[in-house]
């Protein structure tokens, strides 16, 4: 895209996003999951009405996971607005999340509630959760490291699972398209004498298409590279009393994904392989007595990978497995005062890792506390979230790093529909384990600290909700990698500043949302713009009913970004689009269109990306 059109594609999108602010000229149908009527859990560590959110949230709820074009968890965060994706080639490949121009591993994401495994480089595990299998997804935008510790510097992502309720039935649903793609999900869950149960199992496999372009790297096999995912989840929780409910789950989740290296020591013929065995379990018990709630969730997870070249063992890294517990408790007060609302909370975290790569093992700990208030004093809102943390990394040697995170924020009502926040926050990311340990590693590396403001303007209707938020984020001794050395060393400063715009209205049986981000991640030094994050870049989603069709359409544009060895990502702009009909009650058909105008486009030099591509799904619920 040249720039004109890049700068004409920014200019749209911000005029629809005000456009949508304005009155419909007709009566309007209530669409179930418009952003004012949806709550969220993880803002505030109770639950909350988007309303009453101080920080840039968005909630993408059940219906609009199914109304959506997104095969993955990576699609639907995809087109959440102040998020950037980038994947290293085609299905199961890594996939990176950007949140606030932070940094990939900047952010934390969670499954129903329980912080997700890293491994010793703290990159987050993928989140390969059938879609069929999650009820809700919650993404904080901005520092939340008072509310989660270490990492939460762009945000949270917190994953919610589906839960038995109602009279046990089954379902199902089948999926064929491009690339030879196909996928199969049942699931059975209900409830039975007060305790509730899900089973749920997942078949996918891909053929795929070359992660790398062999014209921009010579060395990567031109071949297909493709993925299979075997999963299987499991959770069930009863009421022991009216007020103590305890409750258990299970995932395993097996993928084999073929990839291309395009290294310079690899050959054409050469051929790729990562298995990866992820396995999770949990229990929690919680208390409720009045306003009191309290939960303690404990989480055993294991995760490895075996690395193949050639069908043999790869020559370094074949073998890397990771072990982590987490243990956190989560104490809520809640009450009313002179028709106010007050709620206090704390708890404790503690998780303990071990990482084994080729034989050589060493260990991460992490030890928190916290406390919050959450509460309203009229017209005015006020949040207040404090943490500790400890973090030790050990391996021949100890590193421990101590930080204090806080959270202050306010909003004020001017009226019933307008209201204005400000925040102020801190967060830190400590080194992890290989960039201490491992190839470059540097055991003088400091943590990271940043430091992180907004505020913004909020309008409820309503038939529409529209936010502008301003946000700058300063951070100190960032850590990078210098290939040239090669090792991890701290720059002194990197910054981001931007300005977020997010705006949706219905009309009649019609919504159209609009997210645009302006901001400017860069070195403070140099002024050079940080890897893989645009300057600019948005989306509309609209989705409506006619006549018995259900249908949506998602339009994204991204501005240009930078890549390492000074390669440069195009901008682009691309439309998927879909279409799904009730053939009964019991069976739906859903036609999905994803790049439609076949646009080449890239979210990592020299990677692939898919397409125009059909997808065909049946879905059966008796």
């Amino acid at each position: 895209m040249t720039i004109r059109k890049q700068k004409t594609a920014s200019f749209v999108l911000a005029a629809m996003g005000l456009a949508l602010t304005l009155p419909a000229q007709a009566d309007t149908k209530k669409i179930p999951y418009l952003t004012i009527e949806k709550t969220v859990t993880i803002a505030g560590l109770t639950e909350q009405k988007i309303k009453d959110v101080l920080t840039s949230t968005t909630v993408i709820t059940r219906d609009e996971i199914e109304a959506s074009n997104a095969y993955s968890v990576a699609d639907v965060i995809a087109n959440t607005p102040g998020v950037e994706v980038s994947r290293n080639g085609g299905p199961g490949t890594v996939t990176s999340f950007f949140l606030r121009g932070q940094a990939s591993i900047n952010l934390v994401i969670m499954v129903d509630g329980v912080r997700s495994q890293t491994n010793a480089l703290a990159t987050i595990k993928a989140v390969d959760i059938p879609l069929s299998n999650i009820e809700q997804i919650e993404i904080i935008r901005g520092n939340a490291g008072a509310l989660y510790g270490e990492a939460a510097i762009g945000g949270v992502i917190n994953i919610i699972t589906k839960k038995g309720a109602g009279a046990p039935k089954a379902t199902a649903a089948v999926t064929y398209g491009s690339h030879d793609t196909k996928e199969a999900t049942a699931s059975y869950g209900g409830e039975v004498n007060g305790t509730s149960f899900m089973l749920t199992a997942s078949d996918y496999s891909s053929e795929g298409y070359s992660a790398i372009n062999p014209i921009k790297k010579p060395t990567a096999n031109p071949d297909k590279d493709g993925a299979e995912r075997q999963s299987l989840f499991a959770s069930a929780s009863t009421s022991l009393t009216d007020a103590i409910e305890v409750g258990a789950s299970f995932s395993s989740i097996d993928t084999e994904t073929e990839y291309d290296a395009g290294t310079a020591w690899d050959l054409a013929t050469d051929t790729h392989l990562l298995k990866t065995i992820s396995d999770d379990i949990s229990a929690f018990v919680k208390y409720t007595d009045g306003g009191w709630t309290n939960r303690l969730t404990v989480t055993e997870s294991d995760l490895g990978y075996r690395d193949f070249k050639n069908g043999a063992a790869a020559p370094w890294n074949a073998v890397i497995d990771a072990d982590q517990t987490n243990i956190r408790y989560v104490t809520n007060y809640a009450f009313e005062a002179n028709g106010n609302y007050h709620q206090i909370s704390g708890g404790l975290e503690t998780t303990s890792a071990s990482y084994t790569n080729d034989g050589d093992t060493h260990k991460r700990s992490q030890d928190g506390k916290f406390v919050g208030y959450n509460g309203n004093f009229n017209s005015f809102d006020v949040q207040l979230n404090a943490r500790e943390d400890t973090i030790k990394a050990k391996d021949a040697t100890t590193v421990k790093n101590d930080a204090t995170s806080y959270l202050v924020g306010a909003g004020y009502h001017i009226n019933d529909e307008i209201k204005v926040t400000a925040s102020q926050s801190t967060g830190f990311r400590a080194p992890s384990n290989e960039e201490l340990y491992g190839w470059g590693g540097n055991q003088n590396l400091k943590a990271e600290e940043h430091l992180s403001k907004e505020a913004s303007i909020n309008y409820t209707g309503e038939d529409v909700y529209t936010r502008v938020t301003y946000f700058t984020t300063d951070t100190d001794n960032a850590i990078v990698y210098d290939g040239s050395v090669p090792t991890y060393s701290n720059v002194p400063q990197l910054e981001n500043k931007g300005v977020e715009l997010f705006a949706e209205k219905t009309f009649n049986d019609i919504k159209i949302d609009v997210s645009y981000v302006v901001q400017n991640p860069k070195n403070r030094e140099t002024g050079n713009q940080a890897l893989k994050r645009a300057k600019r870049y948005g989306k509309v989603n609209l989705t409506g009913a006619y006549q018995g069709y259900d249908f949506r359409g998602t339009l994204s544009t991204a501005g240009k970004k930078l890549d390492v060895d000074d390669a440069t990502i195009k901008s682009y702009t691309k439309l998927d689009l879909g279409v799904s009909r009730a053939l009964r009650e019991d069976i739906k058909v859903d036609l999905s269109i994803e790049n439609l105008t076949d646009t080449e486009y890239e979210t990592t030099a020299a990677y692939n990306t898919a397409g125009r591509s059909v997808y065909l799904t049946l879905t059966y619920t008796p």
